[in-house]
């Protein structure tokens, strides 16, 4: 029988201003790693580039990109100065509308705007003059989200959701379309097909026959409101916002059989509204929200939080981040691409 644990965080925010007194070390209503009141293993950042209007950021072993929605900066990463990335590539998405998801493999990157999907291909390897192709895009609602599994890719539509052949990458071809009960959250690329996350629940599309593909909902309270991933294996590590907007969720899911997920833990509710969430190992669940970086870890056989710092955005607006082995690529709209790493 497989075991649902679902935990509950404490919130002592009424006792915020006396615990500020006592100098002691409450998180979001759990304890982190600090001992006698002073804090370990902090967020710092340690370099900044200034990229006007930046809407998003993703990357792929030591390649980082980011963009303003009309504009792909493509950057490599020094092994040996990971603080600082040289820029390999700019090119034009073909488009000017927000960006609404950005995905990016060693060869391909996937970026999806209200009015159209840009992908640019850099294949075999990331060069100076990398394909770029633009589609605009046949959904209905305004775009969640992308995957791409294979020869086919999904996007993630308000209402909506649609594969497209990708066999030719720069003439993306409309395959189907279906209609979503609830709007799109995540998209996750499995088995044979994909798993569309939604606010309410979960879908599987099935695309072993490109001739008959297979739409199917579910309705799921543990299973829904995921907004960003990893897979690792057939296991997905992911986080999204919680029933109540100003809280958030991080969830590992069974996707053995992708059109069954099982959740077999639930963290919930994280007090803070979800922005982005990265997946590194087992030690590091790393969940942005509207103030600070948290992070989780396993102990034994719960997620719990080790790490938050609060980040001083200067009241400006995060648009997700992309980590490495040991750093944090964060964009800021409207002005900059952060790097941050663990305070030694």
């Amino acid at each position: 029988m497989n075991t649902i644990r679902v935990h509950h965080s404490k919130n002592h925010v009424g006792l915020l201003f006396w615990v500020a007194l006592l100098s002691l070390a409450l998180i979001s209503g759990c304890s982190d790693s600090s001992t006698g009141g002073v804090p370990v293993n902090r967020f710092e950042e340690v370099g900044r580039i200034i990229l006007p209007g930046i809407q998003g950021t993703a990357g792929a072993d030591t390649i980082v990109v980011a963009t303003d929605g009309t504009l792909y900066k493509i950057y490599r990463a020094s092994p040996a100065a990971p603080d600082i990335l040289i820029e390999i590539s700019s090119v034009s998405s073909g488009f000017t509308s927000t960006l609404a998801d950005l995905v990016v493999t060693n060869d391909l990157t996937t970026g999806t705007m209200q009015n159209g999907v840009t992908t640019v291909d850099m294949s075999p390897t990331p060069a100076n003059t990398p394909t770029v192709s633009q589609s605009p895009l046949t959904g209905t609602g305004v775009v969640s989200a992308v995957s791409v599994n294979g020869n086919t890719m999904l996007v993630g539509f308000t209402s909506s959701v649609v594969v497209y052949s990708i066999t030719t990458p720069a003439t993306p071809v409309p395959l189907q379309t279906f209609g979503s009960s609830w709007p799109i959250t995540m998209v996750v690329s499995a088995g044979t097909g994909f798993v569309v996350f939604s606010d309410s629940g979960y879908a599987w599309v099935n695309v072993a026959d490109t001739n008959n593909i297979t739409f199917a909902e579910t309705w799921h309270t543990l299973l829904s409101k995921y907004a960003r991933g990893s897979m690792v294996g057939t296991t997905l590590h992911a986080s999204g916002s919680d029933d109540l907007v100003t809280t958030s969720r991080i969830g590992v899911i069974d996707l053995t059989n992708p059109a069954v997920p099982i959740a077999l833990t639930v963290v919930r509710p994280i007090v803070g509204v979800f922005r982005d969430f990265v997946y590194r190992d087992q030690t590091t669940y790393l969940l942005m929200t509207d103030a600070s970086l948290v992070r989780y870890s396993w102990s034994g056989s719960n997620l719990v939080q080790t790490e938050s710092t609060p980040i001083a955005w200067d009241n400006l607006d995060f648009r997700g981040f992309y980590a490495t082995a040991d750093r944090y690529y964060v964009a800021i709209n409207p002005d900059s691409l952060r790097i941050y790493q663990l305070a030694k």
